[in-house]
This record gives C-alpha cells, sequence and structure tokens, in this order.
C-alpha cells in the first residue's frame, strides 16, 4: 500500500486571525540574549513613574530610605516572575501573547485583552513622556539658573 502524501498547511487564512506578526517563530530565529533580558528588564522595572512613586512614599509616608529599596526590590521581583510567566509559552513555542491567549479566550474574545493592553499601553507611554518631559524642564531650568520657567529657546 503506498502511502498519500497529505498537505497539513492551511489552504484558505482568514487574514483576521493570521499574519506575520502572529506567525510561530522557529527556533532558529529566537534570539534572545542579554540585550533583549536587559530590554525586558529596564522597560518594566525601570521607570520614571515607578521612581516618582518611591519618591512620593518618602514625602507622604515618611517612609525611610531602606524600606523604599526593599519595596522597590519586590515589585521588581514580583513584576519579573509575573512577565516570565507570562512569556513563558511565547519562549517555548514561539508564538506572541494575542495567540497563547486565544487558547483562554477564543479566537475573537482574545481581542479584548489586547484592546486592553492597547489602552494600558496608551495610557503608560503617556505618563512616562509626561514625566519624562517634567523631568527634562527641571534639568535645563536648573542647568540655565532658570527655575520659574521654561528656557527662553525651548
Amino acid at each position: 500500500m503506498e502511502s498519500e502524501k497529505i498537505d497539513l498547511r492551511i489552504q484558505h487564512m482568514d487574514p483576521s486571525l493570521y499574519n506575520s506578526d502572529l506567525a510561530p517563530l522557529p527556533p532558529a530565529q529566537r534570539k534572545w540574549g542579554w540585550f533583549e533580558i536587559f530590554n525586558v528588564w529596564s522597560n518594566d522595572i525601570q521607570s520614571l513613574f515607578g521612581y516618582t512613586l518611591a519618591a512620593t512614599l518618602f514625602i507622604s509616608y515618611g517612609l525611610n530610605g531602606w524600606t523604599v529599596f526593599a519595596g522597590i526590590i519586590l515589585a521588581g521581583i514580583i513584576v519579573n516572575v509575573l512577565v516570565n510567566l507570562t512569556g513563558k509559552p511565547g519562549v517555548k513555542y514561539g508564538i506572541p501573547y494575542p495567540v497563547i491567549a486565544r487558547a483562554s479566550m477564543g479566537v475573537r474574545g482574545a481581542n479584548f485583552p489586547a484592546l486592553i493592553r492597547g489602552i494600558v499601553a496608551i495610557f503608560w507611554y503617556g505618563v512616562q513622556t509626561y514625566f519624562a518631559s517634567t523631568a527634562l524642564a527641571l534639568l535645563f531650568n536648573a542647568l540655565l539658573d532658570n527655575p520659574g520657567g521654561a528656557p527662553s529657546w525651548a
């Protein structure tokens, strides 16, 4: 008996369900090194917003430096554990989070967490931009001895 070759490739792909961004990466293309790990750490843990919150704890609640430092370290550990848990299937199978969410929320239901992630990202980058621009304005004012207003050249 001659075995027939069965074509298992997807014949008709729905463009709303599949594109190159959602396709699994072959193991040869999964190249995470120290720089990518550093970027995840710096983007998730290090932020002006987080440090401003920590400074607020000093001022508002009268906490000492070691308590705030311990809180920052603990928060960093919690965030890293959660990031690693949500990223493990993506690393193992080479698929992005929106595809992983389909397993629990359904193909169309996974659009909801994607929308929520987009809204949070808009807020987060807006806050980060505000804090970064405020930090730059304070820096310029301190360097130019202009304590009350914006630099005239800006």
